[in-house]
């Protein structure tokens, strides 16, 4: 049920019983939010309706993409949604003794990235702690296609004290990810990314998360990942606080970012937009000599204009381009060629080239 979540303690047999606000569908509106949050700080909110009791001394890397509301109410919160049977899942690692921690995701729609499970371990080698992901994994035998691939950073092939790396330790159980060196901005932009793209066919963001079933991944979005405190005088850092605890699973969230959701750049797409405005702006700046200019044909060797595009643009054949270049017709008016724009009294633009 959303906004339960149930389970036994291990240590003392106690029934656990972890209730949201969102368990009472009056509660789960943007209307009901924006309303009740007004008045709260961050920390009293989280502590208050978010049960969470961590003090959040830096600037959260999220928070600004990242609302914690449920997909209805355009937020990236799925809940209880079942898994595509015909589709693979993603487990992605992150190691360490004192909290080493894998993601489960897939891709339930083309375009929609569910994060729907996490495990993190404590004080826990990972030769203990491969079998509990194994078993994880099996609470979702026949929901999926019984494919599993795994992801890592490339650090798991450093070899440790134990005197073999991570990667050979999964390796013996038959496990052998990808991997590969990711930069820490870079996949943080991937992130964001997905957090605020909308599937227009799914009327859902590209990446969703199951909170009940990832409590720390979704506290983390909500602020428990963050930044260092900023210090007067000093420009703000870009690198995420390595607090022991949240970075964990958003550094596996990073890891498959870079495998899986590179395409979501947003840093990217602003340069292409930039770089196609810059294009624009300096086409604009472009001479505009004609090319049926005396001055000009008699130093490129360059036909008239009206006889190289006698249908008023349409491009003809390049042998018909010059007449005293003897260059080979392969290199006589190419494609890469910078194209100038021309105004003619044609009905409209034309374009020619030098």
């Amino acid at each position: 049920m959303q906004g339960i979540q149930a389970w036994t303690n291990p240590d003392n047999g106690f029934r656990v019983v972890r209730t949201h606000y969102t368990a009472d569908p009056i509660k789960r509106t943007k209307e009901w939010y924006d309303k009740t949050r007004k008045g709260y700080t961050k920390t009293a909110w989280e502590q208050e309706f978010e049960i969470s009791f961590v003090s959040y001394t830096g600037k959260g890397v999220y928070v600004k993409e990242y609302s914690g509301l449920s997909t209805d109410d355009g937020g990236n919160v799925l809940l209880s949604h079942g898994l595509a049977p015909g589709k693979p899942i993603y487990r992605i690692w992150d190691f360490g003794y004192h909290h080493p921690a894998v993601l489960f995701v897939q891709e339930i729609y083309p375009g929609v990235h569910y994060c729907f499970d996490e495990l993190m371990g404590s004080d826990i080698y990972l030769w203990d702690f491969i079998p509990e992901v194994f078993s994880k994994t099996e609470d979702y035998a026949k929901m999926y296609n019984g494919v599993k691939k795994d992801f890592c950073d490339k650090a798991g092939t450093s070899v440790k004290d134990t005197g073999k790396s991570a990667i050979q330790i999964l390796h013996e159980f038959k496990v052998h990810p990808s991997y590969q060196q990711f930069g820490i901005v870079e996949t943080l932009d991937y992130v964001r990314g997905a957090i605020t793209s909308l599937n227009e066919e799914r009327n859902m963001p590209a990446l969703v998360v199951d909170s009940d079933r990832c409590p720390i991944l979704h506290s983390g979005f909500l602020g428990g990942y963050r930044y260092p405190d900023e210090k007067p005088g000093k420009r703000e850092e870009e690198m995420p606080t390595k607090d022991g605890y949240y970075d964990h699973l958003h550094d596996t969230l990073r890891y498959y970012a870079g495998f899986k959701l590179r395409y979501f750049s947003r840093r990217k797409k602003h340069a292409q937009d930039q770089n196609r405005i810059n294009r624009q702006i300096n086409a604009s700046k472009l001479p505009t000599e004609r090319s049926d200019d005396p001055r000009r044909t008699a130093r490129t060797g360059l036909q008239s204009f009206d006889n190289r595009y006698p249908g008023g643009g349409t491009r003809v054949p390049s042998s018909l381009h010059r007449t005293g270049d003897q260059r080979p017709e392969s290199l006589v008016g190419g494609v890469a060629r910078r194209q100038l724009l021309i105004a003619r009294d044609y009905g409209g633009p034309t374009y020619t080239r030098r």
